[in-house]
C-alpha cells in the first residue's frame, strides 16, 4: 500500500487527466469552458430523466423517436443529478461535477483499497492506466461510467471484506446506473459459493445486486407503462466477443473513414490484448493472485466481453470498466506495465478529441 506522502497523486492523476480531457475539448474546437461541451449523444437521456422523468413513450411525446425512448437508459446516475436540479443548481454543470467527484473517488478507492506494486514506479505505472484508461474521457464527461467504475470497485472491496449485504447494496447502485453492474451479481454469487461462504450469502447477495437493475426497470415501467421498454429501446443482435472485436476494427478503418478514427481500431486492439492479460493471469497465476485480483479480473473481463456480443454497442463507453484490471498490472513487468499505460494515453488523445466532435456515438 502507498505511503502518506503519495496520498496525493491520485488527485494529481485525476487533475492530469482533466486537464488533458480540456486540452483535447480545445483541439476539437469547443470551449472547456462552456458545460455543453462535455455533453453528447446520451448525455441527452440522463440530463432529460434528471429533469423530468421517464417520458411517456405512448402519449404525448413530443419530439423524434429516441428523444422519446427514455426507457432505454437507466436512471442511477440521474438521481444525484436530480437532487442537485432539486436545489436550484444547473443541470449541465451539476452532471460534469458528479461524474468528476465518482471518477477521482474510483481512483482514490483504487489507490487506497487495492493491492499496488511496491516500488514507487510500479504504483505510478499502475496509477498512470487507471487515470487514463481506455475510454478515460467518458470518466469526465456527462455519462455514468465514472459512478459505475466507483460502485463496482466499491463491491469488489466489500465482497473481499465478507460485507456481503453492504456489497449487495453497493452492486445494486451499480446495476440500477449501467448495464455493466449486473455483472456483479454472477461475479458476487459464484465467489460466494467457491470461497465456501455459504448458499444462503452467494443467494441473497447476487438478488440484492440484481435487485438495482430491477428496481430501475420498474421505476421505468411505472413512469411509461412500458416494462419491457428498456429491453424494446436496446435491440441488439448476438455475436461472438471474437467477432465483434474483428466487426469493431475493421469498421474503424473504413476507407471513407476519417485518419483520426484509427484511434477506435487501435483502442479495440490494446483493450483486448489487456482482456487477454487479464485471462491469462487469472488461469496461469491464479495461485499467486490476491483476493482482490480475482474479483476485479474477473469483472474487468466480464466487463470487456459483454459489449463485443452485441452488435450496434458503443464498446469504447464501456471499456472504461477496465479500469478494475489496474490491481493485476502489478503482476507483469515493468516494461509491459508501462507500454500498456503509454498505449493508453496516447490512443485516449485522439479518442477524447473524437468525443468532443460528436464522432463517437
Amino acid at each position: 500500500m502507498p505511503g502518506r506522502r503519495d496520498s496525493l497523486l491520485p488527485v494529481a492523476a485525476f487533475l492530469a487527466a482533466t486537464l488533458l480531457a480540456f486540452g483535447c475539448a480545445w483541439i476539437a474546437g469547443y470551449d472547456p469552458l462552456a458545460a455543453a461541451t462535455w455533453s453528447r449523444w446520451d448525455s441527452f437521456h440522463y440530463v432529460s430523466i434528471a429533469l423530468d422523468g421517464y417520458v411517456d413513450t405512448q402519449r404525448n411525446c413530443p419530439g423524434s423517436e429516441i428523444a422519446c425512448a427514455h426507457a432505454g437508459w437507466l436512471p442511477g446516475y440521474s438521481v444525484p443529478l436530480a437532487g442537485a436540479i432539486e436545489v436550484g443548481l444547473p443541470a449541465l454543470t451539476s452532471a460534469i461535477v458528479i461524474s468528476w467527484a465518482f471518477c477521482l473517488a474510483t481512483l482514490v478507492l483504487l489507490w487506497r483499497r487495492f493491492p499496488l506494486p511496491e516500488d514507487r514506479a510500479g504504483r505510478l505505472a499502475v496509477l498512470a492506466y487507471a487515470a487514463f484508461v481506455p475510454g478515460w474521457i467518458y470518466l469526465h464527461t456527462i455519462f455514468p461510467l465514472s459512478m459505475l467504475t466507483f460502485f463496482a470497485l466499491a463491491t469488489i472491496v466489500l465482497l473481499e471484506r465478507g460485507r456481503t449485504v453492504a456489497a449487495g447494496l453497493t452492486g445494486a447502485v451499480a446495476a440500477a446506473t449501467y448495464p455493466l453492474g449486473v455483472l456483479l451479481a454472477p461475479i458476487a454469487a459464484l465467489w460466494l459459493l467457491l470461497t465456501r461462504q455459504g448458499l444462503r450469502k452467494a443467494i441473497v447477495t447476487g438478488a440484492l445486486i440484481s435487485a438495482g437493475l430491477v428496481a430501475a426497470l420498474v421505476a421505468s415501467g411505472l413512469w411509461t407503462g412500458e416494462y419491457l421498454g428498456y429491453f424494446n429501446a436496446q435491440q441488439h443482435d448476438l455475436r461472438d466477443p471474437i467477432s465483434g472485436v474483428i466487426t469493431e476494427v475493421r469498421d474503424a478503418l473504413r476507407a471513407d473513414r476519417v485518419r483520426l478514427e484509427a484511434a477506435r481500431a487501435v483502442q479495440v486492439v490494446l483493450t483486448t490484448v489487456i482482456a487477454a492479460l487479464v485471462a491469462v493471469l487469472l488461469i496461469a497465476r491464479r495461485r499467486r493472485l490476491d483476493r482482490l485480483d480475482v474479483l476485479a479480473g474477473s469483472f474487468a473481463l466480464a466487463a470487456w466481453a459483454l459489449p463485443l456480443t452485441q452488435e450496434g454497442l458503443s464498446v469504447y463507453r464501456s471499456n472504461a470498466a477496465l479500469i478494475a484490471a489496474a490491481p493485476l498490472l502489478r503482476h507483469v513487468g515493468p516494461a509491459a506495465r508501462w507500454a500498456i499505460a503509454g498505449v493508453s494515453f496516447a490512443v485516449g488523445i485522439p479518442m477524447a478529441v473524437l468525443f468532443f466532435q460528436g464522432r463517437l456515438v
